[in-house]
């Protein structure tokens, strides 16, 4: 079964949404980026990246499953299942993409790795 979600972890401290939504940009267009924090504000170290169409997150697991590093962490991915008796609102702050954002350029990509 796939899904149109997928679970980040490993992710460093200092990973921001929109950084998150900009990597997952380069598999397809994202509907929404989360990234949960804890009560003082800081990353959980894991978030969300859920993608209009299944097709694009299975190409997202694919692409970056086991090949990139965010700040010396390597990311891992799977497929995420909302759980049961998750309601409205209790989702954490998303990120809306303007109009014309284009995704990172490879170089940046890069640059994110290191």
């Amino acid at each position: 079964m796939t899904s149109e979600t997928l679970y980040l972890n490993n992710l460093p401290p200092s990973i921001t949404r929109r950084c998150l939504y900009d990597l997952c940009c380069q598999a397809g267009p994202v509907a929404e980026v989360r990234l949960p924090k804890d009560p003082s504000g800081a990353n959980r170290g894991y978030g969300f990246c859920q993608y209009y169409d299944p097709e694009s997150a299975a190409y997202a697991l694919a692409l970056f499953e086991g090949n990139v590093s965010l700040h010396g962490r390597l990311l891992a991915l799977r497929y995420s299942h909302p759980k049961p008796g998750a309601g409205a609102g209790s989702s954490p702050a998303l990120v809306t993409p303007a109009a014309g954002t284009s995704p990172l350029s490879s170089a940046e990509l890069t640059s994110l790795a290191n």
